[in-house]
């Protein structure tokens, strides 16, 4: 069992990407207080768990209900994740497509889904559900969130001068790239190409 729970972690860890999230939420998160980062961070977190819980719980009925595919989740998730990537290589902030107002309620939303409970985490739950069983799938994606979600703390009450402006360009470019990457790689898969 510990084995499995191993494996599950790992394979989380490598699909949720929490330095992904991090780097996402640093270098968009820059402008807001530190109370406007850590609520941000809270919501961001809190969803992704809702997300990832009720398809660890729920997962193949949701999509039966609704008629979608998992390809077509990989389709759509991954157009969001090519935009965010683009934007992220490029030094654009997602701040600068939307309101000043709306930063706090669409910034967690966005880094809950796709960046954490993404396409490919939502194949892995339902994939692991059946393999693994639930409880051990549901135990691996809470310790990969939990990390995930005290790393977005940590980034909320960081300074600029704790990371310098070249570091964040740099593993935001970086980040982007990979960013970029999923997105076309989702895309692919959910074509069948």
């Amino acid at each position: 069992m510990f084995e499995a729970l191993l494996t599950l972690v790992i394979l989380f860890a490598v699909i949720i990407d929490p330095p992904l999230s991090f780097a996402f939420f640093i270098s968009n998160t820059k402008n807001l207080s530190k109370k406007e980062k850590v609520e941000t961070a809270l919501k961001a977190i809190a969803l992704a768990f809702i997300i990832v819980f009720i398809f660890v719980l729920f997962g193949d009925l949701f999509l039966r209900l609704f008629s979608i595919e998992l390809n077509h989740l990989r389709i759509a998730g991954g157009l969001i994740l090519l935009i965010l990537g683009v934007k992220m290589t490029l030094g654009l902030t997602f701040r600068s497509s939307i309101e000043e107002h709306e930063v706090k309620d669409t910034l967690p939303t966005i880094i809950a889904t796709p960046l954490i409970s993404g396409p490919a985490c939502i194949t892995t739950i339902l994939i692991s559900s059946v393999d693994y069983g639930k409880l051990i799938t549901g135990v691996a994606v809470g310790i990969v969130l939990f990390i995930t979600g005290a790393m977005l703390l940590v980034a909320s009450y960081m300074k600029e001068k704790h990371y310098g402006k070249t570091a964040i360009k740099m593993i935001t470019t970086s980040m982007g790239l990979v960013t970029v990457a999923w997105g076309i790689s989702f895309i692919m898969t959910g074509l069948g190409l």
